[in-house]
């Protein structure tokens, strides 16, 4: 999973693996009581001298030009790298004497922004909107906020797996039948990424280790990150991607469709944060940002649900919190607790040959700009 960090030339942000699908259209789109707000913060952020830097994931441009679109006198830049590099990175920045290097940071390693919190490293900022934002996806401070609802469960090639399944009937006990054995199933490698990981200690405090020691004997395409997995579910190398990235609508014109699966088996979802790093050296710009962020028309409506509780989901979904198969705060909890996540992760070791995605830094700067 990527981080990113946002600079701003006027921002610097961390990960957010969903942003290739984002059409830069609807960002354009603020209603007028942020405009007024975006107005009033852009007299100091326009200003020549502040130029923001945020840190998070690949495929970051769209967002950049979304953003620069609507704001044409402050430019972004957008370092990428896995959550896992980006907040120690930011972390060892803390005690440099250059300081930090991004103004935001976005990161899917939600519990640093506790620990940054804790150490007096953020700005306490209510973006615009803030107050629609549902309890659990912020903090109650506005130290840190959520800003997309990234899920995360089974793809499906349409053309090569039942309509039944497509219907969202296709459940992780079917996945055992022989029709999705040799290598039709793939994963992503639950040791690349600790949101799959989580997924997976969800199905097995569900169904238990008996239904991983079956489903590692279908012999599953491991795959080193959600966005190749998807290209492979696509293409047809795979019929189903377990990790793989939901949003809807689904594209007619795709083969590949998320399935939203029924109330009995477990999913993935959380909030990924941002924050303000305390020295940021464009305030007024951050701060737009995040506001922009958490427009009703803005990028964070556009992919899947909303963070806002005022913002009803598409396609007559319920909303993301009233799903009982999936928890963010269980998400946080996870995350928090170094110990069991890192056992859990070893015995999981044990059914698959996880030596073949080595996870190594996109970036060797540790200031990049």
């Amino acid at each position: 999973m990527f981080p990113f960090q946002l600079s701003l030339k006027g921002l610097s942000l961390p990960e957010v693996p969903f942003q290739e699908r984002i059409s830069p259209v609807p960002f354009a789109k603020f209603n007028n009581i942020v405009a007024e707000r975006v107005h009033d913060n852009s007299r100091s952020a326009t200003d020549p001298s502040s130029k923001p830097t945020p840190h998070s994931p690949p495929r970051q441009d769209l967002l950049k030009q979304a953003f620069e679109q609507r704001f044409p006198n402050i430019s972004i830049a957008i370092p990428v790298d896995y959550s896992v590099f980006q907040g120690p990175r930011v972390d060892l920045q803390m005690v440099t004497p250059e300081g930090i290097v991004p103004d935001i940071v976005m990161l899917q390693t939600l519990q640093d922004f506790a620990r940054w919190k804790w150490l007096g490293k953020l700005v306490a900022y209510k973006p615009r909107g803030w107050d629609k934002v549902y309890g659990a996806f912020r903090d109650q401070d506005g130290f840190y906020t959520g800003i997309n609802v990234m899920v995360l469960g089974s793809i499906i090639n349409k053309n090569l797996v039942s309509s039944n399944a497509s219907d969202r009937s296709l459940t992780f006990g079917d996945l055992l039948k022989p029709e999705f054995s040799n290598g039709n199933i793939g994963t992503v490698d639950p040791s690349y990424d600790d949101a799959v990981l989580f997924l997976y200690k969800q199905i097995v405090d569900k169904f238990g280790w008996g239904w991983l020691s079956q489903f590692a004997k279908q012999n599953p395409r491991l795959i080193c990150g959600g966005i190749p997995l998807a290209a492979m579910v696509e293409n047809g190398t795979v019929k189903v991607g377990i990790g793989g990235f939901g949003s809807f609508p689904n594209n007619a014109n795709a083969a590949t469709e998320f399935v939203i699966p029924a109330d009995n088996d477990p999913f993935t979802t959380y909030a990924m944060y941002a924050a303000i790093l305390k020295g940021t050296k464009h305030p007024e710009a951050a701060k737009l940002f995040m506001s922009w962020q958490l427009d009703t028309d803005g990028p964070s409506s556009v992919q899947t649900w909303s963070v806002r509780t005022d913002v009803q989901p598409k396609q007559n979904r319920r909303q993301i919190w009233d799903y009982p198969n999936s928890s963010h705060q269980k998400f946080v909890e996870f995350m928090s607790n170094i110990d069991d996540r890192q056992r859990f992760g070893r015995q999981i070791s044990l059914f698959f040959d996880i030596s073949k995605c080595v996870i190594r830094p996109l970036e060797t700067d540790v200031r990049p700009q």
